[in-house]
């Protein structure tokens, strides 16, 4: 399968944008309280990276391991079922436009097509295959995406103890939130 130039370089900088995002700004740390072990998110997309689904089980989010194999798979089902019609189409075409046969027809699973039907099937075919494998890659980045982003926010406080309080001082009105 031959990949443009421009295509790579796309999906190179999408990769590569994907990881920078692992020192991000997040809570500040309490240095008073003890002291676990930091849970990395360079870690987590690295894991991802090698096995897809492996940062989302390190960030204790192992539901979402099926939901990306169930996407790539189907995608990458799709995108070889589009490669082989893709194929078909192709060789039927070729032989079709080959002068020395004397054909019009040729025959794809008990259809018939002529030229003008085997060059929309080809073109068709070799666009959805194009397209179900930009949703491969997608599938693959949303991957590394949701196990930065869920890294970044495993230790983040979700407790339900929101407050606003105010308080009437000598000097003048003050207003503290506590998170």
């Amino acid at each position: 399968m031959n990949i443009s130039k421009p295509f790579l370089r796309l999906t190179s900088f999408l990769l590569l944008g994907i990881l920078s995002f692992t020192n991000s700004f997040g809570q500040a740390k309490d240095s008073t309280s003890n002291a676990k072990p930091a849970h990395s998110p360079k870690k987590a997309v690295i894991l991802s990276a090698l096995l897809p689904g492996a940062g989302q089980v390190y960030n204790k989010k192992a539901w979402k391991v099926p939901i990306i194999y169930a996407l790539g798979g189907t995608c990458i089902y799709f995108a070889s079922i589009n490669y082989q019609n893709y194929i078909n189409f192709r060789n039927g075409f070729r032989y079709v436009s080959d002068t020395s046969n004397h054909t019009t027809m040729y025959f794809i699973s008990g259809v018939g097509y002529n030229k003008d039907g085997l060059q929309i099937g080809r073109d068709d075919a070799r666009k959805m295959r194009d397209l179900f494998i930009i949703g491969t890659l997608a599938t693959y980045a949303l991957n590394l995406l949701d196990a930065n982003v869920d890294a970044q926010l495993f230790d983040f406080d979700m407790s339900d103890n929101l407050t606003l309080s105010y308080q009437l001082t000598g000097l003048g009105f003050g207003v503290r939130l506590k998170f």
